[in-house]
């Protein structure tokens, strides 16, 4: 597939058209994760960050390796040991300092250090994330190991010592260019990170997606023979539910910044990258439980103005879509008389 090149310095809006049958989107763990709905008109929802991290995962296996296009959130990480692991690497010095001799550090290493606590050239650096729970566990850990008890001490001094406000914030400054420069979602999305990281607002931002009709639920109980335990009696059955919606088309649409694109560095190749996660990362995602969600479209536009040159919602109403409340799908857009604004379709 062939995705138009798209420069950071002009505005930009990306009407996702998606399309589910038999499946569930995007489930709502609050409602036994059935599919998502909008209390009020019964539409289907799909939750910005559920489209937001099929690209993730879609760039992350697909651009593994290459320089600048990690992600920063990924499943089972934790974000403050990513976000500080890219500022030590980039030689900003996170967390209180204590120094201890080289062989206080080796009695220390040999016991398995979380990486909160990391060795430096000037002692040992504590980044300030482990909770009293955490802390507590690995004293009493050292304490078996039979670690000296001036060692451990002067451990659970560092790790109960507050940064001062202004280094805090000094770290902070530094970590935004170091965040965007490294992590490609970091760059385009924006990233609020525990800590020493600090936060920065994204370039582009999503919606979330919502069907363009009421949606129908199906409710299904599922079944399995097999026994979970020997006590179990031979021929019973395990009970769970599942719920999928029938036949349904979403809409979403990102809004790229190019005033906050220009902050962050992002480039025509990081705005490819989420052009290609959008229309692949539904296949990524593909499982038993959204066995057939489609992308059907991506409608972009292109403002000659950074600014804009039409307003959004005027745009949006020459979006149509055409539904037979089955598989079918046709989605046209109406770019007669428009000035300004290019129109390009992925279909």
């Amino acid at each position: 597939m062939m995705f138009p090149t798209l420069n950071p310095a002009q505005m930009h809006q990306v009407i996702l058209v998606l399309s589910a049958h038999l499946s569930n989107p995007n489930g709502d763990p609050e409602a036994d994760n059935a599919p998502r709905l909008n209390p009020f008109s019964n539409h289907g929802i799909i939750s910005n960050a559920s489209i937001k991290r099929k690209a993730r995962d879609y760039v992350q296996e697909r651009y593994a390796g290459q320089p600048n296009m990690e992600v920063f959130i990924r499943h089972g990480e934790v974000m403050a040991t990513v976000a500080n692991t890219a500022l030590r690497d980039a030689g900003v010095k996170v967390g209180q300092s204590v120094t201890f001799t080289t062989d206080d550090i080796a009695t220390l290493l040999d016991n398995d250090l979380p990486d909160a606590l990391q060795a430096s050239e000037t002692g040992l650096v504590y980044d300030g994330t482990m909770k009293k729970k955490e802390q507590t566990a690995l004293l009493n850990r050292l304490k078996d190991n039979a670690v000296e008890e001036d060692l451990i001490n002067r451990l659970e001094s560092l790790m109960t010592t507050k940064a001062e406000r202004s280094d805090r914030e000094d770290v902070q400054r530094q970590a935004g260019p170091v965040m965007a420069r490294r992590f490609w979602d970091a760059r385009l999305f924006g990233f609020t990170a525990p800590d020493s990281a600090g936060k920065t607002r994204g370039p582009v931002q999503m919606t979330d997606a919502e069907s363009i009709a009421p949606v129908n639920i199906i409710d299904q109980t599922v079944t399995r023979v097999a026994r979970s335990a020997s006590s179990e009696k031979d021929g019973t059955s395990n009970f769970g539910r599942r719920s999928v919606v029938d036949h349904a088309v979403y809409v979403a649409t990102a809004f790229v910044n190019p005033r906050l694109a220009a902050q962050q560095g992002v480039t025509e190749a990081d705005l490819t990258a989420f052009l290609e996660g959008l229309w692949y990362g539904q296949d990524v995602a593909r499982s038993s439980a959204r066995p057939d969600v489609r992308v059907e479209a991506l409608v972009i536009l292109t403002h000659d103005h950074p600014y804009g040159n039409a307003p959004y919602h005027r745009l949006r109403e020459r979006l149509h879509i055409e539904h037979d409340g089955r598989e079918g799908v046709t989605v046209t857009f109406n770019d007669a008389d428009l000035d300004g604004v290019h129109v390009h379709i992925v279909q």
